[in-house]
């Protein structure tokens, strides 16, 4: 592998013979540092050149991956991009996640073909989210196709089942050193500025005691907001020491330390808490992160133990979103399809009438899964009916994406008669995310 950092690579460079050569005169190899960010404006986000080659005695290669880390306010990041692939696939429109590789393993053999992925990637990319005032880290890895491991081979070889416990495929990778970005001192002030412990006990905010703190969190749910991310979710706090964070999508941005919240929210997976020496300790598995609640006026702010003296989370009222489940959708449609605000009071009494029909279709138990499949076809075009006129012809194009998109995922779950996640997924039209 090869992986070099800089401000002005050109997006061709890859395909030029002597682009070694040009990486090392325009920028830095990996292990080094970024040069400052130059100040004439040329090149207002680094460009990082990625090149991998396979193993000739391994598997080919199924795409390189760039890995970002940064900081902000105590807390740390890490997000993963697909920068380059193999076999002409192509990114989630929603995530721009490139779907995973067709396996070829055979597991009563444990043997697999190079019949698809490539023997050579390469990419040129650039930070889509870079903010000059964070410090940030970037490193590139390579991942072949899968292949069977090692414990199905020796398996296989011995006449044994395979063990059961671990996985029977793997995909090997190999990564790169980091390049490390260093904001300036003036990039610096630029810099989202953050609320600390400090900062609120000027305020004449004070730590709320060990009485005060049981009477805040035991027994009771609380929305939350991550005042660094924005993100808003939902915790509860059980009177026997239980705890679990809900409402947090899949691709939600969050902090290190913090574990698989979309997914323990989605299955319900409690983890233990408790309330000792007027701090609140929750664990990621068997980690403890502890709490500290301020209370400035009527506002609570809590500050995490790992996040260097900031208090980065709040207390808030029950979010819209939480309250009206409509307005939600709304909002999502507003976005996606860029509404003014005269279309969302046109569109407000038409979603609703389209929802109330979706929701009598769901617990109508007297169609066949075929029939409400039909009746599925049936609203859809109603609702494209009455919206199209309200449309652009570009807000049209997305609107018939997303259409199809739900018209797609229902008739899946109808048609196997898994009609009980409907109204999940009447949400998912408009957000594209997981979110039940």
């Amino acid at each position: 592998m090869r992986f070099f950092g800089g401000w002005g690579f050109k997006s061709d460079i890859v395909n030029a013979s002597d682009w070694v050569k040009q990486s090392y005169a325009g920028g830095v190899p990996m292990g080094a540092d970024l040069a400052p960010m130059p100040s004439d404006g040329k090149g207002t986000a680094p460009v990082f050149v990625v090149w991998a080659v396979k193993d000739p005695t391994s598997a080919n290669l199924d795409r390189i991956q760039i890995i970002k880390g940064w900081t902000q306010n105590g807390q740390s990041f890490e997000k993963v991009y697909d920068v380059a692939w193999s076999d002409g696939r192509e990114p989630d429109k929603w995530t721009g996640r490139v779907p995973a590789i067709q396996s070829t393993v055979d597991i009563e053999k444990a043997t697999y073909t190079n019949s698809v992925g490539w023997a050579e990637l390469k990419a040129v990319w650039t930070d889509p989210e870079f903010d000059s005032s964070q410090h940030a880290v970037y490193y590139a890895r390579a991942l072949e196709i899968p292949t069977p491991r090692w414990t199905l081979i020796q398996a296989v070889k011995s006449g044994l089942p395979p063990p059961d416990v671990v996985p029977l495929t793997g995909q090997e990778r190999a990564w790169t050193s980091p390049i490390w970005y260093t904001p300036s001192a003036d990039a610096r002030k630029n810099a989202q500025a953050g609320t600390t412990v400090v900062d609120l006990k000027k305020k004449g905010a004070a730590a709320l005691n060990e009485a005060q703190l049981k009477a805040l969190i035991v027994g009771k749910a609380h929305w939350l907001r991550n005042n660094v991310t924005g993100e808003q979710f939902w915790q509860s706090f059980t009177a026997e020491g239980q705890t679990t964070v809900f409402r947090v999508g899949s691709d939600a941005t969050m902090p290190s330390g913090y574990g698989n919240v979309a997914r323990d929210g989605y299955q319900g997976t409690t983890s233990p808490y408790k309330i000792e020496g007027g701090k609140l300790i929750t664990f990621v598995s068997q980690d403890p992160y502890a709490f500290t609640f301020y209370k400035l006026g009527d506002t609570y702010y809590a500050a995490r133990g790992n996040e260097f003296g900031y208090a980065n989370y709040e207390i808030i009222p029950d979010p819209k979103i939480a309250i009206n489940p409509l307005d939600e959708i709304l909002n999502q449609v507003s976005v996606t399809l860029g509404l003014t605000e005269q279309q969302r009071q046109q569109a407000l009494p038409i979603l609703k009438q389209q929802l109330m029909e979706l929701a009598a279709l769901k617990k109508d138990v007297s169609l066949s899964a075929v029939r409400k499949v039909e009746r599925l076809r049936e609203i859809a075009g109603d609702i494209e009916e009455k919206l199209k006129p309200l449309l652009n012809s570009e807000q049209e194009d997305k609107f018939q994406a997303l259409r199809e998109q739900l018209r797609r995922r229902l008739i899946e779950k109808m048609a196997s008669k898994a009609a009980d996640d409907v109204d999940a997924d009447i949400k998912a039209w408009f957000s594209g995310k997981s979110v039940k």
